[in-house]
């Protein structure tokens, strides 16, 4: 249920889950749904094959979400057991599983929710 690029059935564009707390019931909702499976991680990837969704509302303010589109700040940059607050420590790559499985999206044509 839901590991598949594009809208899922019965979730209309723009549906907010969880109102009151996003981070609890919000992620139960999406889970529910089908929309979004990883109950920590912002992003839903499968290496090799790419990203299904991404949650933007967690990453400090870095990324927009413009309505049809989203600027994502993108994976990494931060060693390990840094929050997701701390300032980044070195640049981001192609070889973190998130920011490549989007490159491979991106290559593909396929959306991310």
């Amino acid at each position: 249920l839901g590991e598949r690029f594009g809208e899922i059935h019965g979730v209309p564009v723009g549906t907010v889950f969880g109102a009151g707390d996003y981070q609890r019931l919000g992620r139960q909702e999406m889970m529910v749904s089908g929309f979004f499976r990883p109950f920590v991680t912002p992003e839903w990837c499968t290496p090799g094959v790419g990203c299904f969704a991404i949650i933007v509302n967690n990453d400090n303010g870095a990324s927009q979400d413009r309505g049809d589109s989203i600027l994502y700040a993108g994976s990494g940059g931060r060693r390990r057991g840094q929050n997701r607050t701390a300032p980044q420590s070195f640049d981001q790559d192609w070889t973190n599983a998130t920011n490549s499985a989007l490159r491979l999206n991106f290559e593909a044509g396929e959306p991310v929710r």
